[in-house]
């Protein structure tokens, strides 16, 4: 198994009936350790640094989003300004796009919304296949 197919299923699943795109870009991460599941091949792997991935991971781990809100959340290297963290799910924002994440018992689902692309859909569809990964014990 591939993580690398959970990317183009997200993808999928955040293209609207018009056929516009929503997420263009994500990636899954260890809860534990911030390293990355997805390979690097994938054309829409998200990439983000070792200090980013470790960043995240431990502040899913503390459950405190503390220097989320002071400092922004960094994901290749872009600053997303940090909007809200509700019940695990954490969004953010840079000029035109959105980053959302949300945890499954072991990973750190991470997308990104295309230019105007709709949050609300990517983290409602990111929130579905995290808990989809939690009943397969990921």
């Amino acid at each position: 198994m591939s993580w690398d197919q959970y990317i183009d299923y997200l993808i999928e699943k955040t293209t609207d009936s018009s056929g516009t795109v929503h997420c263009n870009r994500m990636c899954i991460i260890g809860i534990s350790d911030g390293n990355p599941w997805n390979t690097t091949l994938h054309p829409k792997v998200l990439l983000p640094t070792a200090n980013e991935r470790v960043r995240i991971s431990q502040a899913y781990q503390s459950e405190n989003m503390q220097s989320f809100q002071s400092g922004g959340i960094y994901i290749e290297k872009t600053r997303f300004q940090y909007i809200n963290y509700s019940i695990g799910r954490l969004l953010g924002k840079a000029k035109k796009k959105c980053i959302v994440m949300f945890p499954s018992k072991s990973a750190i689902l991470i997308a990104r919304t295309t230019k105007n692309g709709d949050p609300g859909l990517v983290a409602d569809e990111l929130v579905a296949l995290a808990k989809y990964l939690e009943s397969l014990g990921y």
